[in-house]
């Protein structure tokens, strides 16, 4: 049953694109920079990011810890809530009224 609920939720983003979009620009991700962070919020493990993607391992690595580095967090859970507090900043920002 486990295995099943885990496939029921991978491949599924948990943000709207135009929410994600407004995210990935604020942070300024690069086109391969946000592939590989779209793949993390889709729930694929990173050792499945750099084969869907055409990276080796290296190279996957390399991208996440500048990603990490700029960004001032240590991890991928990190990293995912720190997506996360911008998006709901952003989101905020959109209903104040003018």
């Amino acid at each position: 049953m486990a295995a099943n609920h885990r496939w029921s939720i991978e491949n599924r983003f948990p943000l709207p694109p135009d929410t994600w979009e407004r995210v990935a620009q604020t942070m300024r991700f690069s086109p391969q920079q946000k592939r590989i962070v779209e793949q993390m919020l889709k729930g694929i493990r990173q050792k499945q990011i750099g084969p869907a993607l055409g990276l080796a391992e290296p190279t996957l690595r390399t991208y996440l810890k500048r990603i990490y580095e700029r960004e001032g967090v240590h991890d991928q859970m990190d990293l995912l809530l720190r997506i996360m507090e911008i998006s709901h900043r952003l989101d905020h920002q959109d209903a104040r009224p003018l």
